[in-house]
């Protein structure tokens, strides 16, 4: 019945498919474009994410006006998402790595995790009107694990399902009026409406398609206009653009041939839509208006410090250089002082995971903790956590390395905590 259900959604797709998209765009190579490394509106900088070229990054780049290049964020494990939030106090930058969290840099150079223990975060996008975040776990769905889409209230740290089950849900957007776009692997663009039941399931309960075989290679690349009558999508596979509209049409913009398409973001007039070439290590500038494009940077002009560019925000703040630090030990210990009726040890969650988990315990009274982790033949891998604790809550976000910080293979592990003459096992599974 699944299949069925599969093959109906794949006819229907490719009948919207052909009635709405435009084709008309030769195909361009970037070593072909002429070099503007001073695209930028005077003023502003561009923020990018350094995933990595398949994860393993850990920078963030500021590029200014003059096309100067700096590392402005380091300490982080695959950072992918960025989101702003313009209108604080004192602006915020919000940075996701491949590691579950999500890290927030203040100009005030205040650098905390706000989240953490979310299945590879690689979208984001900041609701200013409501202080929420609309967050794309990328999750295929090989892994036997939902790709979800999720909006966590910064408020509260409360998180709501929007959309689950979907092949590795990559960008998100959200308009004014609370209508959220969303894309994965299928190549199509979703639309989640206010008014729809929540969560919606990628089979029983499907958002509503706008937009089918878009950009089948789509890993990342969504924005919209000002007027919030056009998305922009990237075909990471094609090294294609498209634009589609909120009635559904979709065209074309431009084609390249040696150019992974990825993170897209515009120019704050929305005259420019840049966009990161993930495996070339280079930014295009596309002139909307005239459509043309220029080379805006690339290895050379940056001195080499893009490294796989994948998400990417325009701002006029000039951000002081932060350190995520989040991953120089394997774990990350937090306590809620709140008083637990008896000793627990939660399962982790997500499980199966492929880059970073959390393990939550509890503890009645303060006594002496010894949590480690074991492969299956009984070989001590990990100390999660040991030595003396207060009566609380205890989460810990595991990144899935060894005490050496080298990643551990796939494979179920036992986690195992000691409290006195209790003992408490359970095991998690790795999937790489």
């Amino acid at each position: 019945m699944r299949n069925a259900i599969k093959i109906s959604l794949a006819i229907l797709g490719l009948s919207l498919f052909l009635s709405t998209a435009s084709f008309s765009v030769t195909e361009i190579s970037t070593g072909d474009l002429p070099v503007d490394t001073s695209n930028l509106p005077a003023g502003y900088f561009l923020y990018v994410t350094n995933e990595g070229g398949g994860g393993g990054g850990t920078t963030v780049v500021q590029i200014s006006d003059d096309g100067t290049a700096t590392v402005v964020g380091t300490g982080f494990n695959g950072p992918s998402g960025l989101a702003q939030n313009t209108l604080a106090t004192d602006p915020l930058l919000y940075v996701s790595d491949d590691n579950n969290g999500l890290y927030t840099q203040a100009l005030g150079d205040v650098f905390t995790t706000v989240a953490t223990g979310f299945n590879n975060p690689n979208g984001l996008y900041y609701d200013v009107a409501n202080n929420d975040m609309y967050i794309a776990e990328g999750v295929p769905v090989s892994l036997l694990v939902d790709g979800q889409v999720l909006l966590l209230d910064l408020d509260t740290m409360g998180q709501t399902v929007l959309a689950q089950g979907y092949d590795n849900p990559q960008a998100v957007v959200q308009t004014t009026s609370g209508v959220v776009y969303f894309t994965d692997y299928s190549g199509m663009v979703f639309v989640i409406n206010p008014t729809d039941t929540l969560p919606l399931d990628a089979i029983s309960n499907p958002a509503t398609v706008l937009a089918s075989g878009v950009a089948p290679g789509t890993e990342g690349g969504l924005v919209m206009d000002a007027s919030e009558t056009f998305l922009y999508v990237s075909d990471y596979n094609e090294g294609k653009v498209f634009k589609v509209s909120t009635g559904g049409s979709v065209t074309e913009l431009v084609d390249f041939s040696d150019f992974a398409s990825r993170g897209l973001a515009l120019s704050p007039d929305g005259g420019t839509l840049y966009i990161t070439g993930y495996l070339s290590d280079e930014i295009v500038a596309y002139d909307l208006i005239n459509d043309t494009a220029t080379l805006f940077a690339d290895g050379a002009s940056t001195g080499g410090l893009l490294n796989g560019p994948f998400g990417m925000v325009i701002s006029a703040n000039d951000y002081p250089p932060f350190d995520g630090g989040a991953w120089d030990t394997a774990v990350l210990e937090d306590r809620s002082e709140a008083v637990p009726d008896q000793l627990a040890l939660q399962q982790n969650y997500p499980n199966p995971f492929n880059s970073g988990t959390v393990i939550e315990f509890a503890l009645p009274r303060a006594h002496e903790v010894d949590l480690r982790l074991y492969n299956l033949a009984g070989q001590e891998v990990l100390q999660l956590a040991t030595g003396a604790r207060e009566t609380g809550l205890y989460s810990l976000l595991w990144d899935g390395t060894d005490a050496q910080g080298q990643l551990l293979a796939s494979g179920v592990y036992l986690y195992r905590l000691e409290i006195g003459d209790r003992t408490l096992t359970r095991s998690l599974l790795l999937l790489r």
